[in-house]
């Protein structure tokens, strides 16, 4: 198969819970139609910095990509997901 190149665009949007739920959401214009991006779990954050004062976080959580249309050849979606740990670090 051939490669996909695909220009990305999007705005997103965050929100935490209690200090410590949250999610993360991105509507996209990718490749040749609209896609959408999602991070939710868990945040670390009052652990890692207030009890062991850490200059990072870790979130916890499931990550998901859904491109209803990545070119203009195929009218295929494309989709995956999974789970994820990440490391933020403020500067």
């Amino acid at each position: 198969g051939e490669p996909l190149n695909a220009l990305l665009l999007g705005l997103g949007a965050n929100a935490t819970l209690f200090n410590m739920v949250f999610s993360e959401t991105h509507l996209s214009f990718i490749g040749s139609g609209m896609g959408v991006r999602n991070f939710s779990g868990v945040s670390l954050e009052r652990i890692m910095k207030k009890g062991l004062n850490l200059p990072v976080n870790v979130l916890v959580g499931g990550e998901g990509f859904l491109a209803f249309k990545a070119d203009d050849n195929s009218e295929n979606s494309t989709y995956w997901g999974g789970l994820g740990v990440r490391l933020d670090y403020d500067f």
